[in-house]
C-alpha cells in the first residue's frame, strides 16, 4: 500500500508499506504493478524501480516492510504514476538482482548522475547502518557487560560517493536520506 507520495522538482517519492517483512538489499529492485482505469491491477505493464530507501534498523537485518522508491519525470511509468495515489494498494514483485556484497572490500567508490542516485545510494546507506551498528556494540557500555550482539566485521574502511548534478534542485529528491546518511556517519560532503 501506498504510505505517502511526494512531488518534488518533477521526480515523485513512493513510501510503500508492505503486508509482510521482505528481505532487500543494497542494488535490488522489484516490479512495481500499479491499478490502473480498466483493471484492480494491470498485470501487463509492471516497471522495474530500484530501491532507494527503508527503515534504518529494518534495514540492518535486511528484512523490511517500508520501502522507498524515486521515480524519474522521464519513462514509460509515467501515464501509470497518477494512479499511485496514498492509500492505494500496489503489486509488487521480487526483490531481483544480486548483493555484490561491497562489504568485502577496504575501498569503496560510488559514483553517479542524476537519478542514478537511485543505484548507489542505497549502498551508502547500507554501509552507514552496519557501520554504525557495529560501534554501539563495541561501546564502552557494551564492553562493561559480557555481550552476545553479533557485529557485522566489514573491512570497508572509505565509502566514497561522488553524484553528479545536472541541476541544483536534484538534491531535493533525496535529502531526506542524504540527512539520514550524515547523521548517521562521519561524512564529508563536497560540493
Amino acid at each position: 500500500m501506498v504510505a505517502s507520495r511526494k512531488t518534488v522538482d518533477g521526480q515523485t517519492t513512493l513510501k510503500v508499506v508492505t503486508n509482510h517483512p521482505i528481505r532487500v538489499y543494497p542494488g535490488c529492485y522489484f516490479y512495481i504493478f500499479f491499478d490502473s482505469p480498466l483493471s484492480k491491477c494491470n498485470y501487463l505493464h509492471g516497471f522495474p524501480i530500484m530501491l532507494l530507501w527503508s527503515d534504518p534498523d529494518e534495514f540492518r537485518d535486511g528484512r523490511t516492510r517500508n520501502l522507498t522508491f524515486l521515480f524519474s519525470r522521464d519513462g514509460h511509468h509515467v501515464d501509470s504514476l497518477p494512479y499511485a495515489e496514498e492509500g492505494c494498494v500496489l503489486r509488487l514483485e521480487g526483490p531481483y538482482g544480486r548483493d555484490p556484497r561491497l562489504q568485502a572490500y577496504e575501498n569503496v567508490v560510488l559514483a553517479a548522475k542524476g537519478i542514478g542516485i537511485t543505484g548507489v545510494l542505497p549502498f551508502a546507506l547500507h554501509f552507514a547502518v552496519r557501520r554504525a551498528w557495529d560501534d554501539s556494540v563495541r561501546d564502552a557500555e557494551h564492553r562493561e557487560v559480557d555481550s552476545n550482539d553479533p557485529t557485522f566485521r566489514d573491512i570497508t574502511r572509505t565509502v566514497a560517493l561522488f553524484w553528479w548534478l545536472d541541476d541544483e534542485n536534484q538534491e531535493n529528491w533525496v535529502k531526506d536520506q542524504l540527512r539520514a546518511l550524515e547523521s548517521m556517519q562521519d561524512t564529508e560532503a563536497v560540493s
